[in-house]
């Protein structure tokens, strides 16, 4: 019965929010009415057989409060909302109306687990983030009623300044209207850059806060994926009533318009059969789910190309790697590429799964700070010993990396570059290597507003290059960059070319 009380940490996990002090409060009071429950049965009991018992009881409720108290207090997934079964997830539809004490309240929540859970605010928030929450607050004091998606954004002007691409909070819609326009002006060969004669890049600056980012080029993607759709416009403050004027420009740089309506954002049915009467081509998502990872051998060119499109650590992947380079070996390939440029992140163990097969014996890791509420527990760099597995590759490894190589996948990029394993190619990565991320999950109560707020803090595996972005050895427009590769290694390729990356890839 005492150590039933370390349920409160399974249900809280698994069902709804506990608040801190109440936890704690009733925490004490269940384990003394144990111990005034289990005096009065025992009070007849006499010797010292009785008096080790009361003092082992007492003990034992001493540690199960003090793990109470590690799980309430300390932990930073208290409260957090990933693990919630169906049941008691909150939902969010950026289009409803909460009153204003609701707002006030999910604000209040935000701001509590920003103080609590990341490393930036251990020492409370800075004098500037401090200025942001009072004016975002009293925005929405001043309303009697507010948008959820409004809420949402009040809540990112603050966490935008911090400058953790990884602390963000997004208001989600049960059916989303998207520009019809989209499919066929990508087919066609236009590139979307700004919006009512507002290039992106002065998007990002004339309006700070509205998305949480490290690098212009993240930033730009965010505001892309909004603005793809008639909810996210209104996120961003552009008028809809009106007309809305998208600015594209042509692959050969030609710039070009589209003056556009809120008639013309439909639902994702209705943007399906648009492009089909359009065009006669069917997008529509088929049941076939392509594996997040998997390879392909060019015998010809000497090269495998390994396909990882989520960081997943699983048996799978384990699986695939090992046969990758069981056959790399069987077949005698020279080169391998890893592609990260649809990667956004996920677990940064299947790099260390990766340069198990390399020829090297030792390579460093990055050093971190974990938050947990009271303070901070620092963790050193170090220099892993590599667990080789056969058959070993002594090749030439090439990274490609795009603006959407994220999080895990940077890591796996930045692994490989710092410690000079192989080459870079591509696209600078979506964040930076010092930065911040390993996030816990929340919804907010009364919107059900979906937030994420990071726990450490992270550092680069080249000291030298910290604070930098992680940069390509070889820079090129990331669609361009297995060809690049492929180039340099076909029999017949240009030496000049070959040379240049063959001098990166031991660099």
């Amino acid at each position: 019965m005492h150590a039933a009380i370390l349920l409160v940490a399974l249900v809280n996990k698994y069902c709804f929010d506990m608040n801190e002090t109440v936890t704690m409060i009733v925490a004490a009071v269940y384990l003394i009415l144990l111990q005034l429950w289990y005096r009065s049965k025992t009070k007849e009991q006499k010797g010292k057989i009785a008096t080790i018992k009361r003092i082992a009881l007492i003990a034992a409720d001493a540690v199960i409060y003090a793990g109470v108290f590690l799980a309430v207090l300390i932990n930073p997934y208290w409260n957090a909302s990933s693990r919630r079964m169906d049941c008691f997830r909150k939902q969010c539809d950026g289009d409803r109306m909460i009153s204003r004490k609701e707002a006030l309240e999910d604000f209040d929540y935000a701001m509590k687990y920003l103080n609590r859970v990341h490393p930036l605010t251990m020492d409370g928030m800075s004098p500037e983030v401090e200025a942001k929450a009072e004016q975002a607050r009293k925005n929405l004091s001043e309303q009697e009623s507010v948008p959820t998606y409004e809420l949402s954004r009040e809540i990112e002007s603050v966490f935008a300044l911090l400058g953790d691409g990884h602390t963000h909070s997004d208001e989600e819609y049960a059916e989303p209207h998207y520009l019809k326009y989209n499919y066929e002006m990508r087919q066609a060969g236009y590139t979307l850059v700004g919006i009512n004669g507002e290039r992106f890049e002065d998007f990002l600056k004339n309006h700070p806060g509205l998305v949480s980012y490290e690098t212009e080029s993240y930033g730009i993607r965010l505001l892309k994926a909004r603005i793809s759709t008639l909810e996210g416009l209104r996120y961003l403050g552009v008028d809809t009533d009106g007309e809305i004027t998208f600015d594209y420009v042509s692959k050969d740089g030609e710039p070009a318009e589209r003056v556009v309506t809120a008639k013309d954002f439909l639902t994702l049915e209705e943007v399906y059969d648009y492009v089909e009467a359009a065009t006669g081509e069917d997008i529509r998502p088929t049941d076939e789910k392509r594996d997040f990872v998997y390879y392909e051998i060019d015998e010809e060119n000497s090269l495998a190309v390994l396909t990882l499109d989520e960081c997943n650590y699983n048996a799978f992947y384990r699986k695939t790697v090992a046969e990758m380079f069981r056959e790399v070996e069987e077949k005698g390939i020279r080169n391998v590429v890893v592609d990260l440029r649809n990667n956004g992140g996920g677990s940064s163990l299947v790099a260390d799964e990766f340069i198990s097969y390399l020829d090297t014996e030792t390579y460093k890791t990055w050093a971190s700070e974990w938050r947990f509420h009271y303070f901070i527990l620092p963790i050193a760099q170090s220099v892993e010993t590599n667990r080789q597995k056969d058959p070993v590759f002594d090749g030439n490894v090439y990274v490609l990396t795009s603006v959407v190589s994220y999080s895990a996948a940077m890591d796996f990029a930045m692994l490989i570059q710092d410690n000079g394993l192989g080459t870079i190619v591509g696209e600078p990565s979506g964040n930076l290597p010092a930065s911040y991320g390993d996030v816990v999950q929340y919804r907010l109560p009364n919107s059900g507003i979906y937030m994420q707020v990071s726990m450490k803090g992270w550092h680069r595996v080249d000291t030298s290059k910290e604070g930098l972005p992680l940069l390509p050895d070889i820079d090129c427009p990331a669609e361009e960059a297995l060809e690049k590769v492929t180039e340099c290694c076909r029999p017949q390729a240009d030496t000049s070319v070959t040379a240049q990356l063959q001098t990166d890839a031991v660099r």
